[in-house]
């Protein structure tokens, strides 16, 4: 309970008449309660500004603490020798590229397949690596080369276009060279299948239309190709 004091004697407030009893005087009790009042609000206010701030202070030591002590430490730079990029060049060997230069010599000078070329080569004494390496890089295109050699052939042997592709492709050239070859060297197979059926009457002249047709089918021709040489050989020859 709060108790007032006389601001003139020092004694004692009577609380119930509010009074000194040594010398009547009333005392100030009201403002004993503001100042009373006052004071409380003070220490409040300190107290509960201070807490805040504080923990502020307090919160942020802790943020401070935790960043540097979690912070990795820096890695030393590391310097890596680079490595130099390989060369796409293939190292020059003069045996190889005499090889080339070989190879285009011939081939400027007529129509070779792959292996006639191969053979030549190797007559001059080159080895077996450096030659397919020139047939690889000399530059020749080996469909027209086909055409070329097929048209050589049909002009001095009996061919079927069967037959053609066939030996095109035991010269070296691969099997689409050998079409392109027997399909662009001009022949007209039905004409060619007449001319060998010509040759086959004269070698033997007692041969039948449908001795001849069967003699053509089996060398490579077709059934189409054969029935147009045996018109052209024998007069009213019936269809076989």
């Amino acid at each position: 309970m709060y108790q007032d004091f006389c601001d003139r004697c020092g004694s004692a407030i009577d609380p119930k008449t509010g009074r000194c009893p040594d010398c009547a005087r009333r005392g100030n009790r009201t403002a004993g309660l503001i100042v009373a009042v006052v004071l409380i609000a003070v220490v409040l206010a300190a107290t509960l500004l201070r807490e805040p701030m504080v923990r502020g202070v307090t919160d942020l030591a802790h943020q401070v603490e935790a960043l540097f002590s979690t912070r990795p430490e820096p890695e030393p730079d590391v310097v890596q020798a680079m490595e130099p990029a390989p060369d796409p060049r293939p190292e020059p060997d003069p045996a190889r590229d005499e090889a080339v230069k070989a190879a285009q010599a011939y081939l400027e000078t007529e129509t070779y397949s792959p292996s006639a070329l191969y053979l030549q080569l190797y007559g001059d004494g080159y080895q077996e690596a450096d030659i397919d390496y020139a047939l690889d890089h000399c530059g020749a295109n080996w469909y027209e080369n086909a055409a070329y050699c097929a048209m050589d052939w049909v002009a001095s042997y009996y061919y079927s276009r069967g037959m053609l592709v066939e030996d095109l492709m035991n010269s070296g050239f691969t099997a689409d060279e050998a079409a392109y070859g027997a399909d662009y060297c001009g022949a007209n197979w039905s004409e060619e299948a007449t001319l060998y059926g010509a040759f086959l009457l004269e070698e033997t002249p007692e041969l039948t239309a449908e001795e001849v047709s069967a003699a053509l089918v089996e060398f490579g021709y077709t059934e189409e190709e054969a029935q147009y040489a045996v018109d052209q050989l024998f007069d009213n020859a019936p269809a076989l």
